[in-house]
């Protein structure tokens, strides 16, 4: 009795050993069947791929207004950053005050965008309001402006100034100088002559003559006359 089951235990391991091998193998042979699936498909993808570019090549030779180009505009899209509003700005001849005033901004807002470096944060409503600006020419704007404001557009401003003698130039002490004996501040002296009170400081720190537009000389000149009449 104790030889039978001795010879039973073995057989038995013997049997389990050998389905297990069995097993082991099958599952190898799937293993290395699937590499090599693997393998065949990464091999086509790169054909493919390989393939492919001399037709994406020919097609971009054949039709190249098909191909977008990239935009190097930084006031194109839907988002604007402080330099592309400046050129906006700079584009229809305005100054910070008088864009403010345009889209119906408040004080120095137009300053705190130019200043921003890269994407400027701005409410839907501004956003659109500077959209429509790009498409906008600088007598339309100044048309706009002038109907908000009350004030004559620069080209009837041109035409009454042709008589006028003219005007002298001015350094930043001189332009000091004059506000000071107005007795006005930077902020009421740059509204008067349509320029923000940074614009102003910005002046009165130069060295040197200003080099200023004609019809901020004339102004400048009439007060300075103004003065001493």
């Amino acid at each position: 009795m104790p030889n039978l089951a001795k010879t039973l235990r073995d057989e038995i391991a013997r049997i389990a050993k050998r389905e297990a091998n069995q097993l082991v193998s099958s599952q190898a042979k799937t293993t290395s069947e699937l590499k090599r699936t693997v393998s065949a498909l990464k091999k086509q993808v790169r054909e493919l791929e390989k393939s492919q570019k001399p037709v994406e090549k020919a097609i971009a030779q054949m039709q190249p207004e098909l191909i977008p180009a990239k935009s190097t505009d930084k006031t194109t899209g839907k988002w604007f950053t402080g330099k592309g509003i400046q050129s906006i700005r700079k584009r229809l001849g305005l100054t910070q005050a008088q864009l403010e005033k345009l889209l119906g901004l408040s004080e120095k807002m137009v300053s705190k965008w130019e200043s921003t470096k890269g994407k400027v944060g701005l409410k839907t409503v501004n956003r659109d309001k500077l959209t429509a600006l790009r498409s906008m020419t600088k007598k339309e704007a100044w048309d706009k402006l002038s109907l908000s404001t009350g004030k004559s557009t620069p080209s009837a401003k041109m035409s009454s100034q042709k008589t006028q003698p003219a005007a002298e130039t001015f350094t930043g002490k001189e332009v000091q100088n004059l506000r000071k004996r107005l007795g006005l501040s930077q902020k009421v002296f740059g509204q008067k002559l349509g320029y923000s009170q940074k614009g102003i400081s910005n002046w009165e720190f130069k060295k040197g003559a200003l080099n200023l537009p004609s019809k901020t000389l004339a102004a400048l000149t009439k007060m300075k006359k103004d003065i001493k009449g």
